[in-house]
């Protein structure tokens, strides 16, 4: 194959995107905001950087992984999010209409409201918090400019080698014998980093322009979530302690209800959608050596 394919933002989707894109034989190059090991240093608020960018690699794809998603933080470092999560989007964007460049951009299930869930593509978006305003504008920019993409609404889980996710403080957690607290009415429908790795790459090739929600199709509390890996590792449930909304410390609005209705998107793609409980089966190895090496 060895078509080109630029991915945006080397973390940890971006990591995935990279391998499994690899292995389906894409010639692939990475960037960071910061020059790192495997990655390029790309600023994709500078409009003229990615212009040069972009030309100097000719890519016959983009994949946009980059994302300034620390959510209480950007409720008081507005420019910040609204530079990589929009305005960044609408350089890519205009970049992509003007070379004919196929783009795929990960968004999130955030931008909804949460106020009843099983949300739909042509559901309207209601963000509660800036980091979800900042991500939906940035879907609005490259539905306005961008002639040939695909945003994917999405929520995944998995192990980052570093250590920054909801699963790997679980993880943290159970090992440290620590409390976990888990809400109870918080309720998403998150796929596998692994599962939404691969369809991305699948999408590259189908003939698909628009939004598609790319989840388990199965919604889940928070609180199970947690529960669900405890009991996994045989280690005590006692120490989940379920907890509201209400009692949360968060310095900004968080939806209570972002589960994703997939049935569109599964009749676009092949890649089958595995469980929570296959997945702790499929990655036993990989969690076990995370606890002891952590």
């Amino acid at each position: 194959m060895n078509e080109k394919l630029i991915v945006i933002g080397r973390g940890f989707l971006g990591i995935e995107v990279e391998k499994r894109a690899k292995e389906q034989g894409y010639a692939v190059i990475c960037t960071n905001k910061t020059k790192q090991k495997n990655s390029v240093k790309l600023n994709i608020v500078n409009s003229k950087e990615v212009e040069e960018f972009v030309l100097k690699h000719n890519p016959k794809f983009i994949i946009n992984c980059a994302v300034s998603g620390k959510i209480d933080y950007l409720e008081n470092h507005q420019v910040e999010a609204f530079n990589v999560n929009t305005l960044g989007i609408k350089n890519l964007a205009k970049i992509c209409k003007k070379r004919k460049i196929k783009i795929i951009h990960i968004s999130t299930d955030s931008i909804f409201d949460g106020l009843r869930g099983n949300y739909s593509e042509n559901d309207l978006p209601n963000p509660l918090n800036i980091y979800a305003k900042s991500k939906f504008l940035g879907e609005e920019e490259l539905k306005n400019i961008a002639e040939d993409y695909i945003i994917i609404r999405t929520n995944f889980y998995g192990i980052d080698k570093r250590g920054n996710y909801f699963l790997n403080w679980i993880l943290d957690s159970i090992k440290n014998k620590e409390e976990i607290k888990g809400f109870e009415d918080i309720i998403f429908s998150p796929v596998d980093i692994q599962t939404l790795s691969s369809i991305v790459i699948e999408l590259l090739t189908k003939e698909y322009s628009g939004i598609l929600h790319i989840s388990s199709g199965k919604q889940i509390s928070k609180f199970r979530f947690i529960t669900k890996i405890v009991e996994f590792l045989g280690e005590d449930t006692k120490k989940i302690i379920p907890i509201n909304y209400h009692q949360s410390l968060f310095n900004s609005k968080r939806p209570m209800n972002t589960t994703l209705n997939n049935k569109k998107s599964l009749k676009i793609i092949k890649t089958p959608i595995i469980s929570i409980d296959q997945w702790l089966k499929n990655h036993k190895k990989e969690i076990l050596d995370y606890i002891r090496n952590s």
